[in-house]
């Protein structure tokens, strides 16, 4: 009982110090109940203890080796399964990363202000943000 307290006033307190953020790139936050586990994102656009809530709407892939120019793009739609499949110039591919391949995931809010979901590598190192 005493651990479960001691997660829920941690992530009390957390939250106090991101609603001071002006613009919170990245957050990541136990789950609501406090005993699982697994981890929740944060919405960008509603970040409240009420009302947190996102959707996954769409992964676009980019897929290149180091400094090419052209990209391709895979697109998934996840309602409907609909996969596209475009080869872009790379100042034209809206690619996280600016040298290498990259994920995102499109999302919205529960107010529907959408927002990407990025994973992405540069210099060896990977990297999460939104968009």
């Amino acid at each position: 009982m005493e651990i479960k307290q001691n997660i829920k006033k941690a992530y009390n307190e957390f939250k106090r110090y991101c609603n001071k953020l002006t613009h919170p790139d990245l957050l990541i936050l136990p789950h609501k109940d406090y005993t699982k586990s697994e981890l929740m994102l944060a919405c960008p656009y509603n970040f409240n203890e009420e009302w947190n809530e996102s959707h996954q709407e769409k992964v676009i892939c980019y897929c290149r080796t180091e400094d090419k120019k052209l990209i391709k793009r895979v697109e998934i739609d996840l309602y409907t399964g609909a996969i596209s499949y475009t080869i872009i110039e790379e100042s034209k591919s809206k690619n996280p990363s600016s040298r290498r391949q990259a994920v995102s995931i499109a999302m919205s809010s529960e107010n529907a202000s959408p927002f990407l979901l990025n994973v992405f590598q540069h210099k060896g190192h990977t990297y999460i943000n939104t968009s």
